[in-house]
């Protein structure tokens, strides 16, 4: 069942793919970006998972605590990301406990609709470029049919805004995340 905005968000506790234990409610008082990703092997969750790395530094000096999950087991998560810098806390959650927790959602319908979005091209073209190819989900612990989704949580734990991707590749846009970031208070 889907999240709405409005709603507490659903604490967890989970370790890290560096081992370090992650509590959400711990979390309080601080802002967060809770993404959920597909899997290790889809190229345009690897492209999003990059472009916040990239944003990461500044909005974490801002106050943001980031958080990314992926339906990958660990191991496979750190092959894929090997020499690269995790800057923020990274979860495998190959067993979907959190993905479960909140409501992702799977659709071969809405997986094969991406293909008809030119913009889904375009994110391939550009995951392509970086070495993101799509290695086979099963091989890298997931499904193909994972749809993605984003939340933004407040200071009191309270979900500012739920985003579930209508397709993949569809995810929520970045202006969304610094408008929440310089959001006072209410």
């Amino acid at each position: 069942m889907r999240l709405k905005s409005g709603s507490p968000a659903m604490t967890f506790d989970a370790e890290d793919v560096n081992g370090k234990l992650f509590s959400l409610r711990e979390q309080r008082g601080s802002k967060i970006h809770l993404s959920f990703f597909r899997n290790a092997a889809c190229a345009l969750c690897g492209l999003r998972y990059f472009k916040l790395r990239d944003m990461s530094a500044e909005w974490s000096k801002q106050g943001l605590v980031m958080v990314s999950v992926f339906e990958s087991p660990r191991e496979v998560l750190l092959k894929n990301l090997a020499g690269q810098s995790i800057p923020y806390t990274l979860v495998a959650d190959e067993n979907h406990i959190l993905y479960t927790l909140y409501g992702l959602e799977k659709s071969w319908s809405r997986t094969m609709v991406s293909m008809l979005f030119p913009s889904t091209y375009v994110q391939a073209r550009d995951a392509y470029r970086l070495g993101l190819a799509h290695d086979g989900a099963m091989r890298q612990g997931g499904r193909d049919d994972r749809m993605p989704a984003e939340f933004l949580i407040d200071e009191d734990g309270v979900i500012h805004r739920a985003f579930y991707s209508s397709y993949v590749g569809n995810f929520m846009p970045l202006f969304e995340i610094e408008e929440f970031l310089a959001a006072e208070k209410a």
